[in-house]
């Protein structure tokens, strides 16, 4: 049995009839910061996409990316990169490393440039101790040259926000499987499945606390 443990509301909603995300996103005016329901006490999904679109993604990064997609693939999750292996990459249950990935490294970077610290200095705290992450469709189809365009939610299960990286800029596209087909994409969203309940896939084991079987991809 391959267990999926994926809840992403536009894109299962299109080819599954599920909704993308656990937040609501209030109406969105131009040149005003999108607002949306917190997932954690400060932390919200929208600031998130925000801040890694003002970062600079260079082949490092996508290949950074790429290769956490395909480790939790191995074990059987979806295409999906969580922040919480990002953040303590030595003691990730997927793979683990010494080295914080430079995307999070940018994005700290970023955040301390922007001197949004004074605002919220638990920001990193809670991206870890969340279960937001990176979820990179049809990523087995990505060419190797394009860059990503970073999206989350909107209240209508149809559409996402496109963020613009400065001045909090987005677009609001029509998000089909044709789109996502054609272009790199990585939605920023919560998975469904809380980080504890994994097993320690890099431990050898494959069963959680709840008795639940995860097989790796050359098993399933």
């Amino acid at each position: 049995m391959k267990v999926y443990n994926l809840f992403i509301a536009i894109l299962l909603s299109l080819v599954f009839g599920t909704s993308c995300t656990n937040e609501e996103i209030n109406e969105f005016q131009p040149n005003q910061k999108l607002q949306t329901k917190a997932i954690e006490k400060s932390i919200e999904v929208s600031d998130v996409a925000q801040l890694i679109s003002m970062v600079e993604i260079d082949d490092e990064v996508m290949n950074e990316v790429k290769t956490g997609v395909e480790n939790s693939c191995k074990y059987g999750l979806d295409e999906e990169y969580r922040f919480t292996d990002m953040l303590n990459p030595d003691e990730s249950k997927i793979s683990r490393s010494i080295n914080i990935p430079i995307l999070i490294q940018r994005m700290k970077a970023k955040y301390e440039e922007l001197d949004l610290e004074t605002l919220n200095s638990d920001f990193f705290d809670l991206l870890e101790n969340s279960d937001l992450q990176i979820y990179w469709p049809y990523s087995d189809n990505w060419n190797g040259l394009d860059k990503p365009i970073i999206v989350c939610g909107s209240e209508d299960d149809k559409l996402v926000y496109i963020f613009k990286g400065n001045n909090n800029e987005t677009d609001t596209i029509s998000f089909t499987k044709e789109f996502i087909k054609q272009n790199t994409v990585w939605v920023i969203s919560e998975n469904s499945t809380p980080y504890d309940e994994l097993p320690n896939f890099y431990k050898d084991e494959f069963i959680n606390k709840d008795g639940v079987v995860f097989l790796c991809q050359n098993e399933a």
